[in-house]
């Protein structure tokens, strides 16, 4: 099966994807950033972040995504542009017939540390750990937490299946 996570974000969206056999063993296929950087206008951002994300979606027969939840802070502002750039992944993974899946960020953490609350750096450490990935090989917050929303919906995949049996 391979999984395509998403951390949305107006400025920089993460995405990885990763391969999960029945075996047990998961692998990054690939991973990366979609930057709107330098675009001014919104709606150019959001149609940039679609279209990026429609790119990665034709290389890889993704078979389910999952997509970190919005939470809403106490700036409306940023919680709004949040909910666009979601909206704007949501659609790029819907349109291509994939079923996605949403988690929030604690519960991310929390399947990936132990813990709901853990920083960024035991995020990314863990999905380190979990597939191997060298210390040389450079995989920024963004990338390491969609990875994580991969890795959680792997998890949580394998759970629902084994419950069922």
């Amino acid at each position: 099966m391979m999984i395509i996570g998403i951390d949305p974000g107006l400025e920089f969206t993460g995405w990885g994807v990763v391969s999960s056999t029945n075996s047990q063993s998961v692998c990054l296929l690939d991973s990366g950033v979609i930057s709107t950087r330098g675009i001014s206008r919104e709606s150019e951002k959001l149609y940039k972040i679609y279209v990026s994300l429609l790119s990665v979606l034709s290389l890889y027969k993704i078979d389910e995504a999952s997509i970190e939840k919005v939470f809403i802070n106490s700036n409306p502002r940023s919680s709004m542009s949040l909910c666009y750039a979601r909206a704007a992944s949501t659609i790029s993974v819907m349109s291509r017939g994939i079923d996605i899946y949403e988690y929030s960020s604690t519960a991310i953490k929390k399947c990936i540390t132990g813990s709901g609350m853990a920083p960024k750096e035991q995020v990314s450490f863990m999905v380190r750990s979990s597939l191997g990935i060298k210390q040389d090989v450079e995989i920024n917050n963004h990338s390491s937490d969609a990875i994580a929303a991969a890795l959680c919906h792997v998890y949580n995949t394998r759970n629902r299946n084994f419950a069922l049996k």
